[in-house]
């Protein structure tokens, strides 16, 4: 589905959650790596590939401003 600004903007409190989530597991795993390794500016980025990704969902109640008869569910 194309993506317009009011479908951006429905779905942004669900990616800054997810986004969150992210930053506490890298925080979590870089805190770890840096008592078993030396301080590295390269930590973080071999600990976003020890974290597994997760995937968010959200539906939405949608309905376009002309062409759409009713509310669809996205």
């Amino acid at each position: 589905m194309a993506q317009n600004s009011r479908l951006i903007q429905m779905a942004t409190t669900t990616q800054n959650r997810a986004k969150f989530e992210f930053e506490q597991k890298l925080s979590t795993v870089v805190s770890f790596l840096e008592t078993v390794f030396k301080a590295d500016e390269k930590l973080p980025e071999v600990a976003s590939d020890l974290i597994n990704n997760s995937t968010w969902y959200k539906s939405l109640d949608y309905q376009t401003r002309e062409s759409w008869s009713h509310d669809r569910l996205l």
